[in-house]
């Protein structure tokens, strides 16, 4: 086992610093971009298992992984204007807000209707009739025209490990829906946090 570092004494500040020194990459969070309306919270998309994404009735043209980039690959229904995303996340999450992004020139094809599902372990289209999602949420061309973020009813995605969205039809009833990205915002439940050893610091002090 290797030795990473040793030290002695009751230094808290010292502690928390090494804390944060030695901390798996993996257990904190990377740099987030800002989202307007959404303070504190970050892009969970890199929670996200990329190989345990799954679409179902898009086209294959383009791979599943590009609706959490930020690329001009689009992402085209296939059949018809539905599309089920399946998301599991490495570590559970709270959803405060899910972002789109529309396709550059299909705006009318871009979301309408959305119904988010939590922690179901597999559901297919049949069950987006049967079981009521947690929340259901409905773009306009006036929200994709601003920063296309919709707020999630927050108390009801406090601990995420699967995330199902369903995307039902589009702006103009079309029969082919067309995004470009989908990014979840919100805030993992592990973090590094040491107010435990602050407060601890303060109260010996």
């Amino acid at each position: 086992m290797k030795n990473v570092e040793t030290f002695m004494g009751a230094d808290p500040q010292k502690l928390i610093g090494n804390i944060k020194k030695h901390s798996e990459p993996n257990q904190t969070a990377e740099k987030s971009p800002s989202f307007n309306g959404c303070h504190d919270h970050i892009d969970l998309n890199q929670f996200i298992i990329k190989k345990e994404l799954e679409c179902l009735n898009y086209s294959t043209e383009t791979a599943c992984e590009n609706i959490l980039m930020s690329n001009n690959t689009a992402i085209h229904s296939d059949v018809d204007e539905q599309i089920l995303i399946h998301i599991s996340f490495s570590q559970p999450v709270k959803l405060f807000a899910i972002k789109i992004t529309p396709s550059k020139g299909h705006l009318e094809k871009a979301p309408k209707v959305v119904k988010l599902f939590t922690n179901r372990p597999y559901m297919g289209f049949e069950d987006t009739d049967s079981i009521e999602p947690t929340d259901t949420i409905e773009y306009t061309s006036e929200i994709y025209k601003g920063d296309g973020i919709i707020k999630a009813r927050y108390v009801r995605f406090q601990n995420v490990s699967k995330l199902s969205i369903f995307i039902q039809d589009n702006l103009e009833d079309d029969t082919e829906t067309v995004l470009n990205k989908v990014t979840l915002i919100g805030t993992p439940l592990q973090s590094n946090d040491f107010s435990a050893v602050t407060k601890q610091e303060n109260t010996d002090n």
